[in-house]
């Protein structure tokens, strides 16, 4: 046999309805009549909200974590336990009795009838739609009397506020002591590694990094200074020893008798130049001609010193002798300096 598929259609509904019209007669007015009675005999209750927006704390969130910013739920779970308590919601019956209607109550039973009648809800802060996680929340309280409502809504409120307050004020004083610790303590580790630096420094100061480029720079400059006044040096040297062959040369008064040992004396001061340009100080002949030189000097001491020889009047002397005094002045005063930037480098 093959299947047969029946359409139902509005026409068919209505021939139900006019089949059964005897139970539609009788339910549907029974049902708008419960309706109306339960609308006009059953109290009217009032619900009053209060939304409250958890704000963000300053503190930058790398810094430390506070409770807003990673523990919004927990927060307002904790400000939860914390008012809605049977001492906290005994002040709100004191301070004005929600259900005056109802004086066989105590306080007490007034109180848990508040938290009874009070709903706490996580909401969107512009839209206040419900969520499962924000950082706002709505307090419901619901009451007979809508002014009754909305007092102890608005008392509900600034008991969250006031703990709010409360725990926030603790958090930052806890937050603040644990900074102030950790600000002690590394300013101790602070100070501690400054007074090594400066012993480090103190003994090693010049050896430090930061004083490589100053103490290079030194270096150079000392370097350079040594090298001019070795060359400064040289030619003072040789300028010297001009002048002293110079100076050997010229009699030192106008009008002198006794020339022998004079000429003597130059010649014997040209023989030592000549000799030092071609051996070194050590040779033989170079002692040799010192030996001589010195000798003959010791004897025109001694014989100046015995009055048989007078003070040189000779200009061309006197201007060669002052050059030489000068020149001899001058090269220990490069030598000096040099031995000081070679102490220095």
């Amino acid at each position: 046999m093959a299947n047969q598929t029946s359409v139902t259609t509005l026409s068919d509904y209505f021939d139900v309805i006019r089949r059964r019209w005897a139970y539609v007669a009788l339910v549907l007015p029974a049902v708008v009549l419960l309706a109306v009675y339960q609308a006009y005999t059953l109290p009217a209750m009032y619900r009053s909200s209060a939304t409250i927006m958890l704000v963000p704390s300053t503190i930058p969130a790398d810094m430390i974590r506070t409770t807003v910013v990673g523990y919004a739920d927990q927060h307002i779970d904790m400000l939860r336990r914390r008012v809605m308590t049977g001492e906290e919601l005994r002040k709100i019956v004191e301070a004005r009795d929600p259900y005056p209607d109802m004086p066989e109550l105590s306080i007490g039973e007034k109180a848990r009838l508040i938290a009874a009648n009070t709903e706490i809800e996580r909401v969107d802060p512009v839209t206040l739609e419900r969520l499962t996680q924000s950082n706002a929340f709505s307090i419901h309280y619901q009451n007979q009397n809508p002014r009754i409502a909305a007092d102890v809504a608005q008392q509900l409120a600034d008991l969250f506020l006031d703990h709010n307050r409360q725990i926030r004020a603790e958090k930052a004083a806890g937050t603040y002591d644990f900074l102030l610790t950790q600000s002690r303590e590394v300013g101790d580790r602070i100070l501690e590694v400054e007074q090594r630096v400066a012993d480090f420094k103190s003994r090693h100061g010049d050896a430090l990094p930061d004083s490589q480029a100053r103490t290079l720079g030194a270096l150079e400059r000392a370097e350079r200074e040594v090298t001019a006044l070795e060359g400064q040096i040289r030619v003072a040297e040789e300028r010297e020893t001009l002048l002293e062959l110079q100076l050997s040369q010229i009699t030192p008064n106008l009008f002198d008798t006794s020339q022998d040992w004079r000429l003597e004396l130059a010649a014997l001061r040209a023989q030592l130049a000549e000799a030092q340009q071609r051996y070194t100080p050590d040779h033989p002949d170079v002692r040799r001609l010192r030996r001589s030189i010195d000798a003959l000097n010791a004897r025109v001491a001694s014989e100046e010193r015995s009055g048989q020889s007078v003070a040189p009047d000779n200009p061309d002397y006197l201007r060669a002798a002052s050059q030489l005094d000068t020149v001899r002045r001058d090269l220990a005063a490069m030598r000096a300096s040099a031995a000081q930037a070679r102490q220095q480098i």
